[in-house]
């Protein structure tokens, strides 16, 4: 085990992962078609000190789990953020954000810039949230770091002001069973300097599985693995040193999801323990891993 020396740091925990793409509504409606329930789509917007609101530059439709959350980002304006997800797509489409709920993000960036990680300004984040009755402001504060800093891509902190507003119930029901969204999963080229890496970004531990690496936080968990190891089961993966490539969901039953797939005739890799399902073309490269177990080792399906 690599071990990290602690601050006084907040509760972190796997918040959400995102792709970007580059059609908003054909992914949404793959969502859809391999079980899940998504939201409308909401332009995101920042909202200055006098009340102005400017749109960031994107926006997203999102597959909200009873834990953590899968988001879709697609460009909506011209503007610094938008251009990113336009540059991050033409190398691939996928996996290019992951977000880690801290319970105070305003305190994440003075601690990240001592291990090394450079900031950008906190963002005071909005976006539309249509309810039952009507339209309200869900909000965010979100502690970034400059582009390039994290090789993966758009690596994040954030603090949810409006929780109720984001994991509306209507929402937490999918037909595939999923329930919560259990680990990001990085592959790599070198599992020990990428892991140390995260170990420090997130104040954390690294621990050694199998023939990878697993930081576990105080909900979720993120893995390390070869590029080679998940090739074999997905093939046509990003050509990067360290990129995201997967995500396992935890499921309420592992018969029932497997059902779902078969009466959908949408191919999986089964082996009993887990349920290995390549991403639609709408969502980009990469795929899921549908586990009953919170603890399942990732590295027990990944030997190639």
């Amino acid at each position: 085990m690599v071990a990290v020396s602690h601050c006084d740091c907040t509760e972190k925990t796997l918040d959400h992962i995102g792709h970007f793409v580059l059609d908003t509504e054909t992914a949404r409606e793959s969502l859809i078609d391999y079980g899940f329930s998504p939201t409308p789509f909401s332009t995101q917007y920042t909202i200055d000190e006098a009340g102005n609101y400017t749109p960031t530059g994107t926006g997203n439709i999102c597959a909200m789990l009873q834990g953590g959350y899968i988001e879709i980002l697609g460009k909506t304006h011209d503007t610094p953020l938008g251009r990113e997800l336009t540059r991050a797509v033409s190398v691939f489409e996928g996996l290019h954000l992951l977000a880690f709920s801290s319970s105070d993000a305003r305190v994440e960036p003075a601690r990240l810039q001592r291990f090394g990680f450079p900031t950008r300004p906190l963002v005071e984040l909005n976006r539309p949230a249509a309810t039952e009755t009507g339209e309200e402001v869900a909000k965010f504060t979100v502690a970034r770091v400059l582009p390039g800093t994290m090789p993966e891509g758009r690596i994040q902190f954030l603090t949810h002001h409006t929780s109720d507003l984001v994991w509306q119930k209507r929402w937490l029901s999918h037909l595939n069973g999923a329930q919560t969204l259990n680990a990001a999963t990085i592959a790599t080229n070198d599992i020990k300097s990428t892991s140390e890496r995260y170990a420090r970004f997130l104040d954390a531990s690294v621990k050694r599985i199998g023939n990878g690496a697993e930081i576990e936080l105080d909900r979720g968990r993120i893995i390390f693995v070869s590029p080679a190891s998940l090739e074999c089961i997905f093939s046509s993966l990003p050509k990067q040193e360290s990129f995201l490539a997967a995500y396992l969901i935890l499921v309420q039953s592992l018969d029932r999801t497997r059902l779902f797939f078969r009466e959908r005739n949408i191919a999986m890799r089964d082996s009993v323990s887990c349920l290995a399902v390549r991403f639609p073309k709408a969502l980009g490269k990469g795929g899921w891993f549908f586990v009953e177990d919170e603890c399942f080792d990732l590295t027990q399906v990944v030997q190639c």
